[in-house]
Parts: C-alpha cells; sequence; structure tokens
C-alpha cells in the first residue's frame, strides 16, 4: 500500500523501472496508487511517463472507488504506436474464490481486459489481467468452485470486449498459489468451443520459501522464489 515513506525508498525504483523499460504490452495489480479515477487523491499516476507510449489515453484503469486505493487497483498499458484500441469498451469484475462479481470491484481481486488492434498486422489481441485469490489448503469442494469462478471470470473478460475466435489472448498477472495446495499442479480450462488455456505452476506457494513460507513478513526476506 502506497505511503510517502515507501515511495522514497522502493516506489521510484519500480516507476523509474517501467519508464526506462517501456513495456509494449503491461499490466500492473496491488497497484492503485499508479491508477487514475474518482476519488484517487495523492498518487503518482503522473509520474508513469504515458508519452513513451504514444500518447496519455493508452491506458486502462480499474480501481475500487473511494477508500482504499492505495492497495485496491489494477492498471493496463500498451503502446499507442503499435496498438489501436478495437473499442472503448473495458471489462471490470473482481475474483474471489467463492464469487465472482460481474462489472464491479468490492475488494482488491480485480479483472481487467481491453481489445487491441495490431497497427501493423490489423490482428486483434485482448489482453486480460488478473489478481486471483488465494486457493485454501486441501480443501478441494471450494478450490474447484474457485476454478469454475476463475473460468466465468475469464469468458466474462472476454465477452465485454468484444472478443471474437480467432482473437489472440494474452492472460496476465498474479495467480498467487493457484496450484499445489490441494494436488494440483497444472490446469486446462476451456474456455469456449475455440479457446483454451493451460495454467501451470511447479512450486506450492506464491511468495516465499517452496514448502516452508507462505506469504512470509514483509520483513523476513525470505522471498527467495516466486510462481
Amino acid at each position: 500500500s502506497y505511503n510517502d515513506t515507501f515511495y522514497d525508498n522502493n516506489g521510484k525504483n519500480i516507476v523509474e523501472f517501467i519508464n526506462n523499460l517501456k513495456p509494449d504490452i503491461m499490466f500492473l495489480c496491488e497497484a492503485g496508487w499508479l491508477c487514475k479515477g474518482e476519488g484517487i487523491s495523492g498518487n503518482k499516476a503522473s509520474d508513469i511517463k504515458l508519452e513513451n507510449y504514444g500518447a496519455p489515453e493508452s491506458s486502462a484503469f480499474f480501481v475500487k472507488d473511494g477508500t482504499s486505493w492505495g492497495h485496491n487497483g489494477s492498471l493496463l498499458y500498451w503502446n499507442s504506436k503499435m496498438f489501436d484500441r478495437a473499442n472503448d469498451k473495458v471489462g471490470k469484475c473482481d475474483i474471489k474464490y467463492d464469487k465472482l462479481t460481474k462489472g464491479d470491484i468490492s475488494n482488491s481481486r480485480p479483472g481487467i481486459s481491453v481489445r487491441l488492434k495490431h497497427k501493423e498486422t490489423g490482428k486483434h489481441i485482448v489482453v486480460i489481467g488478473v489478481h486471483l485469490d488465494h486457493m485454501k489448503q486441501d480443501s478441494k469442494e471450494t478450490n474447484d468452485k474457485f476454478r469454475g469462478i476463475i473460468k466465468e471470470a475469464i469468458n466474462y473478460l472476454l465477452t465485454e470486449v468484444g472478443y471474437v475466435d480467432d482473437d489472440q489472448v494474452l492472460l496476465m498477472g498474479d495467480f498467487n498459489e493457484y496450484y499445489g495446495k490441494d494436488g494440483h499442479k497444472d490446469d486446462t480450462l476451456k474456455v469456449d468451443d475455440s479457446l483454451t488455456l493451460t495454467l501451470k505452476q511447479d512450486k506450492d506457494t506464491c511468495c516465499g520459501i517452496a514448502g516452508v513460507v507462505d506469504h512470509p513478513s514483509r520483513d523476513s526476506l525470505q522471498y527467495k522464489w516466486r510462481s
């Protein structure tokens, strides 16, 4: 979550990295402090040099309205010298392990999507960013329900921006410890007749020492492997 000390100690490095790298497509989650929207104040969105991407409008933001913006929030960037918006639609939903909230965000698990057109080839790409919730330890019934919610969420984010069968799909984000807690190491999600996504994870943790520490203290310095 954003505060002045965080920005001075680490946030500036994050912004500098983004500005130097100039990615063609980028998704960030837990990044309300870099988003724009009503009810957001005092953040650092203007420090991202959108001119690097060709135009300030070459981004889409999804932020929880009002409070807690420092942690909640997702954003997409794309290089407008390379991509046009295929339309002005933005898919938005909230993906929790026990429910899917379509068109809105009620906590810190936002999903977002846009449909872009590659200027040189004319091909379309749907870009999806997600911040998935956590799987439950040894709870296959709950986790299977969550897998169904994820499939429904991806399908919703595709539909909302006008996905058609020959579009490319780029799925980005923080998947947390999506596999491993109940014995799953990979899943194949058949979204529709033309689109199948296979997600794999070989370790049992999202942030920490695999098999030892899951979500260690931010001061423990035990972040040695990330999915």
